[in-house]
């Protein structure tokens, strides 16, 4: 439809450009010729005989003006003057000499615009012929109009006629928009150059080559990925196991405190790897696939429990409300995504509560259609300046202690974009803590 308004239009600004053409070429030619008629007329006029008697008759003013015997009779003037006495005139110019002039002059008569043509003949005689300029305007939009007026009422079949064939020319690209669409989205086979038409080969090829590159790519992501589960997990867990040895043997205060360092160096690492695999492996489509109904009150308990003895290890409270209805708060989701972008925040608000403080999780009902979960901390809080920069890749708040790589909100982001959940970070209004909500929809039990 783009395409054809824009030819639509292309053809319509020519058309008026060349209209405009026609006009102004109308009117040069059809001027050219009265000028020459003028003249003509004149040298005719100046080579009759003048008599006493025929002066007599001339000597009337609008004798032969009505005679014409056409329309534009009265709109042709003569002025005839021998010396300083007018012989003769048309009855629609004054006695009065029209112009001084030789040659062409435009003058206004009775606010009308005519066009005169003066010639000087013998006998100390001048003449004087016009018209107005009506006629000419008359004819020359005539003229145009008989030459413009075709074009427009051959606009609509010009319209129709480009319509059928952009629609046909584009028929082969549909067909193969079709075919593509109608693949499995982990299909990256080419397409196939007999089955697509001739007209779209090129752009066939095109595509063929960037699913050929594509299939490569994802072939190597995957190897690394598996590559890298293997790697990095072998050496780390060997890392951590001599580690640990060489504690249970070790006595001097320093050395145990520097080998409790190195663990904590290999718990980020292990941490780091795991987030790492887990945002390579959330893929929207397959993960779509094994949605399935999800209780986000057991989801909640569930990490709850799991971070409970990180939250031991600084005396922070966990604490838990849950909306006590009949029914159990379903949302629809792949429950591992799920879980582990609970497990992220949760941990997330672990990490930045004080030692001594209160964690709470809520998940309540908002609305009909609505569950809300909500984790608040007695943290710092985000700064509003940095609050939409905490979901991006290893963003971390300058100045802070707090260990991590900065992919676990980046994770939270991904799995609430594939899930369509509405994410939500607010400061609290007595200036400590944050309030992390998420707003998911609720799903029926159809069972």
């Amino acid at each position: 439809m783009r395409l054809l308004v824009t030819l639509a239009t292309a053809f319509v600004l020519g058309w008026i450009v060349l209209a405009l053409f026609i006009h102004t070429e109308t009117r040069h030619e059809i001027t050219e010729l009265y000028d020459a008629e003028l003249a003509r007329f004149a040298d005719i006029i100046t080579h009759l005989p003048i008599n006493e008697e025929r002066l007599e008759t001339m000597h009337q003013p609008g004798i032969g003006s009505a005679e014409l015997g056409h329309r534009y009779g009265n709109f042709i003037s003569v002025q005839q003057w021998i010396g300083t006495r007018l012989v003769y005139r048309s009855q629609n110019v004054p006695d009065y000499r029209i112009t001084s002039e030789n040659g062409y002059s435009d003058v206004i008569i009775d606010n009308e615009p005519w066009r005169f043509f003066q010639l000087e003949t013998g006998d100390n005689g001048l003449l004087i012929v016009g018209e107005k300029y009506r006629v000419r305007n008359e004819l020359i939009n005539n003229i145009a109009a008989n030459t413009i007026a075709p074009m427009i009422w051959t606009l609509p079949l010009l319209f129709f006629a480009l319509h059928v064939a952009i629609s046909k020319g584009l028929k082969p690209l549909k067909t193969l928009s079709k075919e593509v669409s109608k693949r499995d989205h982990r299909s990256l086979l080419p397409v196939a150059i007999n089955q697509a038409p001739e007209e779209v080969w090129p752009l066939t090829q095109a595509l063929n080559r960037l699913l050929t590159r594509l299939q490569e790519a994802f072939e190597k992501e995957s190897h690394f990925t598996a590559d890298a589960s293997h790697e990095l997990r072998t050496p780390l867990a060997g890392i951590r196991t001599q580690t640990q040895l060489a504690l249970r043997h070790c006595k001097e205060q320093e050395t145990i405190a520097a080998l409790n360092k190195a663990l904590q160096g290999l718990d980020r690492c292990d941490r780091l790897v795991e987030q790492m695999l887990t945002l390579h492996r959330l893929n929207p489509e397959q993960a779509g696939e094994h949605f399935q109904l999800v209780d986000l009150v057991e989801l909640a308990n569930s990490a709850c429990e799991d971070l409970a003895p990180q939250a031991r290890e600084k005396s922070i409270r966990i604490t838990t409300r849950f909306d006590e209805t009949s029914e159990p708060l379903l949302t629809s989701g792949y429950s591992p995504g799920l879980y582990i972008m609970l497990r992220n925040i949760l941990e997330n608000a672990i990490h930045y509560t004080p030692e001594c403080c209160e964690i709470q999780v809520a998940v309540t009902t908002s609305g009909k259609n609505e569950i809300r979960l909500e984790i608040t901390d007695s943290g710092p809080g985000i700064p509003d300046e940095i609050r939409q920069r905490v979901f991006n890749r290893f963003f971390r708040q300058q100045g802070t202690a707090v260990p991590g790589a900065g992919l676990g909100l980046s994770i939270v982001k991904q799995i609430a974009d594939l899930h369509k959940i509405r994410l939500i970070i607010k400061n609290l209004k007595t200036g400590t803590g944050l309030r992390f909500s998420a707003l998911f929809k609720k799903a029926i039990d159809s069972s």
